[in-house]
């Protein structure tokens, strides 16, 4: 069901950029569905799902003044009020950037941790047994013990 206010006949720009390029996914969901469907994939046909991308008949040219110097100080005030529980009350996208980052180094750190015993065990044989129960007791502590 497509409503009066969602434009799905004229196009306003054909140069636009679609946002999915960008952002690795799609932005609009089952919006896509209310748009035309080409037989040709051309331009403004999305490949995935075969629909005209919404961008070509809703974009806009203006934006909010609002800068990345800004979005910054915005974050610190609500760090310096109550850390990171202020901050991600506030902007959930820094809390899921967060959990991203943090996902990736506790990998990398498990990965540099193994490949340091590797390589001391091989240089120091006779400390195998200690690292190994140091590795042991590495991998069995979790982040929410930690924190």
């Amino acid at each position: 069901m497509v409503s009066e206010w969602l434009n799905t006949s004229e196009i306003i720009d054909k140069d636009a950029k679609k946002p999915c390029h960008r952002l690795g996914y799609c932005p609009y969901g089952k919006l896509v569905e209310g748009f035309p469907i080409r037989e040709q994939v051309i331009q403004l046909t999305c490949e995935v799902f075969n629909h005209d991308c919404p961008i070509f008949y809703h974009i806009e040219y203006t934006s909010e003044n609002y800068s990345q110097e800004d979005y910054e100080e915005e974050i610190e005030i609500l760090y310096n009020q109550g850390g990171l529980t202020k901050v991600f009350s506030k902007d959930k996208i820094s809390e899921y950037w967060y959990n991203i980052g943090s996902a990736h180094s506790v990998d990398e750190n498990n990965l540099k941790l193994k490949y340091a015993i590797e390589k001391i065990t091989r240089e120091e044989p006779n400390h195998e047994k200690i690292l190994q129960k140091l590795q042991d007791v590495f991998f069995s502590v979790s982040l929410e013990e930690i924190f």
